[in-house]
């Protein structure tokens, strides 16, 4: 009678000790992988040495990735934009920002540049109708058609792109050498810039984004210098600051006059050098303490 009580008993303990060991390795398992699960994904491109992660990634992935958007160009960092403070990445075609709740949106770059170049789009030509193939959008007075119209149906339409702020027009885009020297025919929107491409016409190609993110960051957000001066302005970004406004009339022998928010610049002409080239000296006059200016060959 004692053995079996003694029998009964083992089998309880072994049972309850089973249970235990079962329920620690089961809690074991969770902790081993919650703090994976909760890391968030990270994605790496050799190309730019940037890498995009968390809402932003999703975003970029969910909506066209390299395509739409082309290689990060930035870190994921805090910036202001127009009057909005958070979580931004730029990227060749695009700058995204991380607005929490509400989920990532993308920068006005389109309108942005057309602003930095010193040519607003309020200022552009507008139409009071369109086509009946075609979309008109009274909002901005401007209308969509053809290839682009296909466009901006097929990749998101007015959250993604905007309403377009130009009709198309030429543009000789030569911030890039892949454009080559002859003109495209480009339409600006309010996010984006659409080009269309001939030479691949017949492919999905046919119509790409410009480059608005790439040319944008590169200015660090500065207005283009007078034509004279846009190389120096770039070399001493860093220094000068950004451009504000050029004088509209210059003495004789000056080929541009402009402030910068640190400094003023003059372009100067000179006569021919012994090679035969036009020499153009570039006087810098500091705030602070004088530098040196920097003599070029034009």
């Amino acid at each position: 009678m004692k053995r079996g009580a003694y029998y009964v008993k083992e089998q309880v303990v072994r049972h309850y000790l089973m249970s235990l060991m079962l329920a620690l390795i089961t809690l074991g398992g969770l902790i081993g992988v919650a703090p994976a699960s909760a890391a968030p994904r990270n994605r790496c491109f050799a190309e730019t040495n940037h890498c995009v992660s968390g809402p932003i990634l999703d975003y970029w992935e969910q909506n066209g990735g390299l395509l739409v958007f082309g290689f990060p160009i930035s870190d994921l960092q805090v910036e202001t934009n127009e009057g909005w403070t958070g979580p931004t990445q730029w990227f060749q075609r695009d700058r995204l920002e991380d607005h929490g709740r509400i989920g990532v949106l993308a920068g006005r770059l389109g309108a942005n540049l057309l602003e930095l170049q010193g040519r607003p789009w309020e200022n552009f030509p507008r139409v009071s109708g369109a086509l009946p193939e075609c979309r008109y959008f009274p909002q901005t007075g401007h209308s969509l058609c053809g290839t682009f119209l296909a466009y901006w149906l097929g990749h998101g339409g007015l959250e993604r792109f905007g309403y377009p702020i130009s009709e198309p027009f030429d543009e000789l885009l030569s911030g890039d050498p892949q454009y080559g020297t002859h003109p495209y025919t480009v339409q600006y929107f309010e996010r984006r810039r659409m080009e269309q491409h001939p030479e691949l016409r017949g492919t999905p190609y046919e119509v790409l984004l410009g480059l608005l993110g790439r040319d944008i960051y590169q200015r660090g957000g500065c207005q283009e210098a007078d034509s004279p001066l846009q190389t120096t302005a770039a070399a001493y970004r860093a220094r000068v600051g950004c451009p504000s406004w050029s004088f509209p009339s210059r003495p004789e022998g000056v080929r541009a006059v402009e402030p910068f928010e640190r400094a003023a610049c003059t372009s100067r002409s000179a006569a021919l050098g012994s090679s035969g080239a036009r020499t153009s000296t570039f006087v810098i006059h500091w705030a602070g303490p004088p530098r040196q200016s920097r003599p070029t060959t034009a």
